[in-house]
């Protein structure tokens, strides 16, 4: 005959030492186990085992925290000058960046860094990065302000 597993394993010392005392629930069966409030310390292996049956599963923790740009508020450029502002994203995994220019379509750059030289004062506008990756996306902006001559 089949023998029948035995009773899952829970380790509340092991749980601990993860740092997940208060946040890992497991039913009353012992079969689903729960984290609540889940941190980028969190990634890792997690191994559930019942008699001579063992699954391991791995979490990998994403996020998107913030999108910002550098140097921060409003910018004064000059016709003919070259304006450089940067998007900076705290973001796991790595964030991809897109600007674009409100009130225009298409996708201005595709870089971190969004770099305009020879500027007009067509060129005056609000800028948007929007910061993604395949679970989440941010955004953030800048007012340009493009004036003529510097004296």
């Amino acid at each position: 005959g089949q023998s029948s597993p035995g009773a899952p394993v829970y380790d509340a010392a092991n749980i601990a030492a993860a740092g997940l005392t208060g946040r890992f629930t497991v039913t009353n069966d012992l079969m689903t186990a729960t984290i609540t409030t889940v941190r980028e310390t969190d990634d890792g292996y997690f191994r559930c085992s019942s008699g001579s049956t063992e699954i391991t599963h791995r979490l990998i923790t994403h996020k998107m925290t913030s999108v910002s740009i550098l140097p921060p508020g409003s910018v004064k450029e000059y016709v003919g000058g070259t304006f450089n502002i940067t998007c900076t994203a705290d973001s796991k995994p790595a964030a991809s960046f897109t600007w674009t220019k409100q009130g225009d379509s298409g996708v201005i750059s595709s870089d971190e860094t969004l770099r305009i030289s020879d500027l007009t004062i067509n060129d005056t506008g609000t800028y948007v990065c929007t910061a993604y990756h395949q679970y989440a996306s941010g955004t953030a902006s800048v007012q340009l302000t493009v004036e003529e001559g510097r004296w």
